[in-house]
């Protein structure tokens, strides 16, 4: 079935960061975005969606800085799409699937919103009409200066972080609820029947060095997914990325 839709969107940023290599350690900057679908048609998508993504960067010393960032967003209306929680677009990982649900329409590979990072969990973990994401970097310097036995590199940064974040639909997952951490269906769990799965909580941390290889800016983080309920920790994971720290 085909369909034609139109989805405007208005975008307001403000940004005063000061960068350093590839990341920004001083400042801050935000957006605050509105977009819709306003039903052109009867085959017509009729949705709402407002985001807020908010960066705050603190230099602390010899080039080591803190960076932190929170994101929220809200989906609306008949056809609300929904946020996709967790993971990142690796290019090469330990893992074997790169999205945790394998059946994905087209309605949802095209309007539906990727939320990340949530390094150590798949790519759409939670899936919900509203999304919370918080993420904490301690960036660090480990090879300021430029050495001949790795010109092909040149700096290295490092980084360690903490990410978290929740989808929910109609009800909010309480986060120290049991169920809100499940990441699987778990009908035969009588203490659990009836919670919708694919929403609730998500927690990692890890760490990785940051480098510049063949002009291409590469991220390789090692993660493991932690479940604060059941105090239990994931086996380690790691994913090689191309691109620039928020």
């Amino acid at each position: 079935n085909s369909f034609t839709t139109v989805i405007p969107r208005v975008k307001y940023v403000w940004d005063n960061t000061k960068w350093s290599f590839m990341h920004p350690v001083d400042g801050s900057r935000f957006y605050i975005k509105y977009r819709t679908s306003p039903g052109i048609n009867k085959e017509s998508l009729t949705f709402y969606s407002a985001t807020f993504d908010g960066r705050k960067y603190f230099p602390l010393f010899n080039g080591v800085s803190m960076a932190g960032r929170l994101f929220g967003g809200f989906n609306w209306g008949p056809d609300a799409q929904k946020f996709r929680l967790g993971g990142i677009p690796w290019f090469f990982s330990s893992d074997l699937n790169r999205n945790y649900s394998l059946e994905i329409s087209a309605r949802e590979l095209y309007f539906s919103e990727y939320v990340m990072p949530v390094r150590g969990a798949l790519i759409s973990n939670k899936l919900g009409h509203n999304v919370f994401l918080a993420n904490v970097e301690l960036r660090l310097p480990f090879l300021i200066y430029y050495f001949p036995a790795i010109k092909y590199l040149g700096q290295i940064n490092g980084v360690i972080f903490t990410d978290f974040g929740v989808a929910w639909d109609n009800t909010y997952p309480k986060f120290w609820d049991k169920c809100s951490w499940e990441s699987s269906a778990i009908a035969n769990n009588d203490e659990c029947a009836g919670y919708v799965s694919s929403t609730g909580w998500l927690m990692s941390y890890g760490f990785g060095p940051r480098f510049i290889f063949l002009g291409f800016p590469w991220q390789l983080d090692f993660a493991w997914q932690y479940n604060p309920y059941r105090g239990t920790i994931s086996d380690r994971k790691w994913f090689l990325s191309i691109g620039l720290d928020f």
